[in-house]
C-alpha cells in the first residue's frame, strides 16, 4: 500500500473529507487529492502532523508495517472470539483496550472495545476494580464517537446494536428517543449489502450471499417469535408459525449458528 493509499484509508476510517484534512494540516484539499491519487507525496514536514492526527507511527504511515498491523488486528479478533466463547470477558476487555492504545484512530478497534465494555457490564463478570457507571458512560461515548465520525457501514452497524439496547434499557444512559434515532439511522433492511448483492452478484458468490441473507432473516424471525404475542392468532396460524420456527431452528443448527 502506498503512502497515498494509506492516507486515504485513514481519512475514510476517521470519517473526514479531503477539505477537512486539508484544514487540519493547513494545506489545500487539492494537495490531499494529489497524495491519494499518486500524483505526489507529502512533504517531509507533513509526516509528523499526519502521524499525530491519525494516531500512527511514521512507519505505519509509509506502509512499512501495514501488513503487520492487519495481521495483528486479525489476530486480536481471533483471540477476542475465543475469549468471548470461554466467557473470559475481562480478558476480552483487556485485549481491546490494549489494541485501542496502539490504534486510537481505528474505529473497528474502538467498536470492539465498546462491545467488550458493554459485554463486561451485562455479563455479570465486571472486574472488581471497574466502576460500573463510568464504564457504561465510556462505552456509550465510544459508540457515539464512532457514529459521529466513522463512514464504514460494517463498523457502524456493529456500534449501533449495543447503543440502541443501552439507550433503551440502560441503567445510567436511559434515552429511548436516542435509541429510536440511532435505530432509524441504520436505514431500511432493503438497503443492506446482502439484500442489494442479490442483484449485483452471479454464480457461487450470489448463492453464498443469498444463504447469508436467508440466515439473517431466519435468525431475526426466530428472535421475534420468542417475544411475539400469539394469543389472538388462530390455532392454524399458531401451528404454521411453530412449524416455520422449528424449520428456522433446524437451518440455524445445521449452519452452526
Amino acid at each position: 500500500m502506498t503512502i497515498g493509499e494509506t492516507i486515504r484509508a485513514l481519512r475514510m476510517k476517521k470519517g473526514v473529507t479531503q477539505e477537512e484534512l486539508g484544514r487540519v494540516l493547513n494545506i489545500t484539499p487539492q494537495a490531499v487529492s494529489k497524495w491519494e491519487n499518486h500524483s505526489g507525496n507529502p512533504d517531509i514536514t507533513m509526516i509528523a502532523p499526519l502521524c499525530r492526527y491519525f494516531g500512527i507511527s511514521a512507519d505505519e504511515l509509509c506502509g512499512i508495517q501495514n501488513e503487520n498491523v492487519r495481521e495483528a488486528l486479525e489476530d486480536a479478533e481471533t483471540q477476542s472470539s475465543a475469549l468471548y466463547t470461554r466467557g473470559d470477558i475481562a480478558g476480552m476487555l483487556s485485549l481491546w483496550r490494549k489494541a485501542a492504545a496502539c490504534f486510537p484512530a481505528d474505529y473497528a478497534v474502538l467498536a470492539n472495545q465498546a462491545f467488550a465494555e458493554f459485554a463486561a457490564l451485562h455479563s455479570g463478570r465486571l472486574p472488581e476494580d471497574e466502576n460500573r457507571e463510568e464504564l457504561m458512560k465510556h462505552a456509550v461515548a465510544l459508540g457515539e464517537r464512532i457514529l459521529a465520525n466513522c463512514r464504514d457501514e460494517e463498523v457502524l452497524a456493529f456500534a449501533r446494536m449495543p447503543l440502541v439496547a443501552e439507550y433503551r434499557n440502560g441503567e445510567f444512559c436511559h434515552d429511548p428517543a436516542r435509541a429510536e434515532e440511532i435505530a432509524r439511522s441504520a436505514g431500511d433492511i432493503r438497503g443492506s449489502s446482502q439484500f442489494l448483492l442479490r442483484w449485483a452478484l452471479e454464480g457461487r458468490a450470489k448463492e453464498d450471499n443469498n444463504v447469508e441473507l436467508a440466515v439473517i432473516c431466519l435468525s431475526t424471525f426466530s428472535d421475534l417469535l420468542e417475544t411475539a404475542d400469539l394469543s389472538f392468532w388462530s390455532e392454524d396460524s399458531k401451528k404454521a408459525v411453530r412449524t416455520l420456527s422449528d424449520g428456522v431452528s433446524d437451518v440455524m443448527n445445521r449452519r452452526g449458528l
